[in-house]
């Protein structure tokens, strides 16, 4: 009997302790739980920050991305406008420089006819070699953006020596050129200086009583040239006065050609500056025009 109460004695002990032990091991597993819990919910809350995130950087990269693909295409759309530009230009610039002045053209063969119907066979002659001469000049040169300073003054030459024979020698011209410049190795566009030429004799010289004079001078300066234009004609005031509503209009086609060609040239920056200057006595009396052109230029191998 006294063994038997030792045993459950025993067995209510382990028992105790086995419950005792259970309620411990239920407590921390409710206490790994709520870590477990607690855990879990901070993962959850920086995956949600982790995503948020990531979609912000994936909305900006795709802003960037649009934002790049349109500055691309617009600098595309602008290197194409500019390149049609330049087509154009370059395709204006050729008509034009064919052209020339076409009352220039149509008074030289005027000229020749003049000549042969007056029986002045040599001069006939001679004017129309130089006018062969000039227009395969400047049909030649039409088709090249640059030639030489040497080609420019060969056909400037050839322009005033037909114009000097037209008016029966009512002007005389000269060059001037810089000892250290070599025309042949001197890239210019063609026919620049011509319109201011021509204008120089129609609007001052001609008008003239006395024997008219004009100088043509080429310079150089930094990085390009300088011409310098001068004429001891009438002054730009006298010839606006004298000039008629008929004449303008006779005239109004071939100065228009002048005059868009030299804006595309300024549209190119060939010419820097334009610079007119009447020329006076110290009374105030006109007594020519000088005209300085700066402009570009570039340096070629001279062709021999």
């Amino acid at each position: 009997m006294k063994a038997l109460i030792i045993r459950l004695g025993l067995m209510i002990i382990l028992l105790l302790g086995s419950g005792t032990h259970a309620h411990s091991n239920a407590v921390k597993a409710s206490h790994i739980l709520s870590i477990s819990s607690s855990a879990g919910s901070a993962s959850l809350l920086w995956k949600e920050r982790g995503l948020k995130v990531l979609l912000v950087a994936l909305g900006l990269g795709g802003i960037y991305l649009v934002y790049h693909m349109r500055l691309n295409q617009i600098k595309k759309e602008e290197s194409l406008k500019a390149e049609f530009s330049r087509q154009l230009a370059d395709l204006e610039m050729k008509v034009l420089k064919a052209q020339m002045n076409p009352h220039f053209i149509f008074n030289s063969l005027n000229s020749i006819n003049w000549y042969i119907l007056k029986s002045e066979t040599e001069k006939a002659s001679l004017y129309l070699n130089k006018f062969s001469k000039l227009m395969r000049l400047i049909l030649d040169n039409s088709n090249q953006k640059i030639i030489s300073l040497h080609q420019e003054l060969a056909a400037l030459k050839l322009y005033l020596e037909m114009e000097a024979l037209r008016f029966n020698e009512k002007f005389t011209y000269s060059f001037s050129i810089d000892r250290d410049l070599n025309p042949l190795s001197v890239g210019v566009p063609p026919m620049i200086i011509q319109p201011f030429v021509e204008n120089a004799i129609w609007q001052g010289l001609l008008h003239k009583e006395v024997e008219g004079k004009i100088e043509i001078q080429v310079n150089r300066m930094t990085g390009g040239l300088k011409y310098v234009i001068t004429d001891n004609g009438i002054g730009r005031k006298k010839s606006s006065e004298l000039k008629s509503k008929a004449a303008d209009e006779d005239k109004a086609s071939g100065m228009k050609v002048n005059s868009d060609r030299l804006a595309l040239l300024n549209r190119e920056s060939n010419i820097t500056s334009v610079e007119t200057i009447d020329l006076e006595t110290a009374s105030g009396e006109p007594i020519g025009t000088q005209v300085i052109i700066k402009m570009l230029s570039a340096e070629i191998e001279p062709e021999f």
